[in-house]
């Protein structure tokens, strides 16, 4: 179990001048979540900083920061780059959790058809979901994952914890999904019949372009080894057999080989379906961020998506967030309720162990009909996983960002400079019963802070700190010019 630490200090009373409780996500709340909002310029992300060391540095917590501006650099990080095309690391869609349970590859494949459908193509209908799904499920079989077969899932992969590598397999990428894509796609537009030795003959223009176009090493090596294989296979065709039995269609063998039943993709309006869906395929398989490894994680790890979010994919930013937000929160539900967990899994808190930083949060926020759905991934974790020990915390502008949901579920609020034409609607919707508390929040080292439904006005402690440094500043400089 953990050592008693000192909670976070906020401040003074505004009022009273008396000493206000600090933040202790592990004591003295319901839940470990908090919200900050303010103006630019108001502190916000000076104070979220200041949190995240604390976090991090003095309660040895598990800090994931999504930095979306790359201005959240704090001491003792983990520094972490991720862009779209030229990154070392990355998150695989294609992971899923070792749960036999709700876990799986199936499971996983209807994830992904589910996250397509959101943010590529929210007009897909059953047809298309269904085809996009078998071609998920296909990709596990292509890598030799199967879901009824537990033995096959490489936990090493699956597992931060665990180095079983006895399954013999690894987890497929998205190269390998258009590999997959590509070999059905062609075999479906062929017209007439083509002997064996045409057919690899065909496969390897396809190898050899994706040799030239690998992103990095290891996809380079990946289709290199299959070129080989596929040389090998043409030195076994007799030329003679060849001719007699063409017509031969090595489909069935080659899908065959790995479980796939070809013939699901042979219906009514497939090809165009398949059209459709290549594009957003091919797009993936050239981003390396979706097929590279994914990183080592320390204490406090900062995600850098600056360069990732202004690559004009907005799309792609918030498939990767989901997918981030899934594995983390997944990560902390598939080891059960904190509070059942062994001592030896406690040792970072009482109730929380990790947390999810994301300043500027409207960009992950649900909007328009997701805002208050229970199953958009940041009203799920604010919802659900304070007892799998995980907390979140969002920052953002205006209190306008959030919706009730979100809202609801977060118990410490701390509300920075606030925009007049603001105060009205934070009042309402936070239930603020003193009107001009919010007024106060134009002093610079004035925030309002929230439990509950209780708010206070207060002098912060951290800028307190750097009024003292101005003034001290101020001093000296006039001193100086004094004794000139």
């Amino acid at each position: 179990m953990s050592k008693l630490f000192n909670p976070y200090e906020l401040g003074c009373d505004f009022s009273t001048k008396n000493r206000v409780d600090g933040w202790d996500p592990d004591m003295n709340c319901p839940n470990p979540h908090l919200l900050i909002t303010g103006q630019s310029g108001g502190g916000k992300t000076t104070l979220l900083k200041d949190i995240i060391n604390y976090l991090g540095n003095k309660r040895n917590k598990i800090v994931f920061v999504l930095d979306i501006h790359n201005g959240m650099d704090v001491e003792n990080e983990n520094y972490i780059k991720y862009s779209a095309r030229n990154t070392n690391v990355g998150i695989n869609p294609f992971e899923f959790d070792f749960d036999t349970d709700d876990g799986g590859p199936e499971i996983r494949a209807g994830v992904l058809v589910s996250l397509f459908k959101k943010h590529f193509m929210p007009n897909a209908g059953p047809i298309q979901q269904n085809i996009l799904k078998e071609l998920f499920i296909d990709t596990y079989k292509y890598k030799g994952i199967y879901d009824r077969d537990e033995k096959t899932w490489p936990r090493h992969e699956i597992d931060d914890e665990s180095d079983d590598m006895s399954s013999g397999t690894s987890l497929p990428t998205m190269n390998d999904l258009e590999d997959v894509y590509t070999m059905i796609f062609n075999k479906l537009n062929v017209k007439g019949e083509m002997s064996k030795a045409a057919h690899i003959s065909s496969e390897f223009s396809y190898y050899t372009t994706k040799i030239k176009e690998a992103p990095n090493e290891r996809t380079k090596k990946k289709y290199e080894e299959l070129l080989k294989k596929r040389t090998k296979d043409l030195e076994t065709v007799s030329i003679t057999e060849d001719i007699e039995n063409s017509g031969y269609q090595e489909e069935f063998t080659w899908f065959g080989s790995f479980g796939i039943d070809y013939n699901k993709y042979k219906g009514r309006n497939v090809i165009a379906t398949l059209n459709t869906i290549g594009v957003y395929i091919r797009t993936f398989s050239n981003m390396n961020i979706f097929n590279a490894k994914k990183p080592k994680f320390k204490n406090i790890n900062r995600l850098d998506l600056s360069g990732f979010t202004n690559a004009g994919k907005p799309e792609f930013a918030l498939f990767f967030f989901d997918l981030f937000l899934q594995r983390v929160f997944g990560k902390c539900k598939i080891k059960g309720e904190y509070n059942k967990r062994p001592p030896e899994q406690r040792k970072r808190g009482e109730k929380t162990d990790v947390f999810i930083v994301i300043d500027e949060s409207r960009v992950v926020l649900p909007v328009g009909r997701e805002k208050d759905d229970p199953y958009h991934m940041t009203n799920k974790i604010s919802a659900e996983s304070r007892k799998y020990g995980l907390g979140l915390i969002l920052a953002s502008q205006r209190i306008l960002h959030y919706g009730d949901e979100i809202l609801s579920n977060f118990y410490t609020k701390i509300l920075l400079k606030t925009d007049s034409s603001d105060i009205p609607i934070a009042n309402k919707k936070l239930r603020i019963v003193d009107k001009n508390l919010l007024t106060l929040t134009k002093y610079n080292d004035v925030a309002v802070i929230g439990r509950g439904s209780i708010y206070k006005a207060i002098h912060v402690d951290l800028f307190q700190q750097f009024k003292k440094k101005d003034l001290d500043t101020s001093n000296k400089e006039s001193t100086i010019k004094h004794s000139s």
